[in-house]
């Protein structure tokens, strides 16, 4: 069995899908789901900002569109705030 983690491309490279079938492209026109994904780069302490300290991909699925759209609205919303996120924890961690 697979693993949870185990990604369409990943499934692709060991043989398991072929991507260019037909039956795989027709299954993909017929799909209502969004598959996005979101890189991450995190900067630990005492970084000495020549570029990131760790990378790493999340593949998701959103049933709707609406629901994509929300994810990545609430993901920018906290990237471009990320300043106060640390202020934000505090207030969370002491309720």
């Amino acid at each position: 069995m697979f693993e949870a983690k185990t990604s369409i491309s990943q499934l692709a490279k060991i043989g398991v899908l072929n991507k260019n079938s037909d039956l795989y492209r027709q299954k993909c026109q017929e799909s209502t789901f969004y598959p996005w994904s979101v890189a991450m780069a995190f900067e630990g302490e005492g970084n000495d900002s020549s570029g990131p300290e760790s990378v790493g991909r999340v593949e998701l699925i959103a049933t709707s569109y609406d629901a994509m759209r929300d994810w990545v609205n609430g993901i920018n919303t906290l990237v471009n705030n990320r300043k106060d996120l640390p202020k934000i924890q505090q207030l969370m961690q002491n309720h």
